[in-house]
């Protein structure tokens, strides 16, 4: 059985650098790829890194990228959907606001 603090280390939300670092982990200049992009493929996220990174070996991204990506949904960190060409993953964020009032209507008081 896992303890709290091992589970916690492991599901701790997902941290998304601000910039592109060429000495950061794998981990991050993959989160930052797919954050850039908004959502995509494995490969897709591999392309941007090469943008982003004209030293990068776009083979070895890829299989990075696929690996991270893979491991980071499973936890549940990163949302995906299969379609018939890859799994097109994205970071669940919300571009909308909410409209809701926290506020009930004045006969709830």
């Amino acid at each position: 059985m896992i303890n709290d603090d091992a589970f916690n280390e492991e599901f701790k939300p997902l941290h998304i650098p601000s910039a592109y670092h060429v000495n950061d982990s794998w981990k991050d200049k993959v989160v930052f790829a797919l954050a850039e992009i908004g959502a995509g493929t494995a490969d897709d996220v591999a392309e941007r890194l090469a943008t982003l990174d004209a030293g990068i070996d776009l083979a070895g991204a890829k299989n990075e990228a696929k690996i991270i990506l893979t491991a980071l949904f499973n936890k549940g960190l990163i949302k995906g959907t299969q379609l018939h060409h890859g799994m097109i993953y994205n970071l669940s964020k919300i571009l909308i606001p909410n409209s809701g009032s926290t506020r009930p209507p004045h006969g709830d008081r």
